[in-house]
């Protein structure tokens, strides 16, 4: 409940990054624009190096073994 009142308190202070449209603080704001998102984004040499995962796209072995997991596609029983 506790946390849930902290949560509910701090939401109201969340502004929208006029770019992604996510919430951030103000002062993460700030970072988000210089570092991640805008028309003047820059980021670090480590940055650039790392990709931007996709939460979306599944890779075909992935998606095999989360077929595989949840019996989908398969004629094998399930085990009562």
């Amino acid at each position: 409940v506790l946390e849930y009142e902290f949560r509910r308190i701090l939401d109201q202070h969340k502004v929208a990054c006029k770019y992604c449209g996510r919430k951030f603080l103000p002062r993460t704001l700030k970072s988000h624009n210089y570092y991640f998102c805008g028309p003047n984004a820059k980021r670090t040499a480590k940055q650039a190096k790392t990709e931007k995962r996709n939460p979306r796209k599944m890779t075909k072995k992935a998606l095999k073994k989360a077929m595989k997991t949840l019996r989908i596609g398969t004629n094998v029983p399930t085990p009562s």
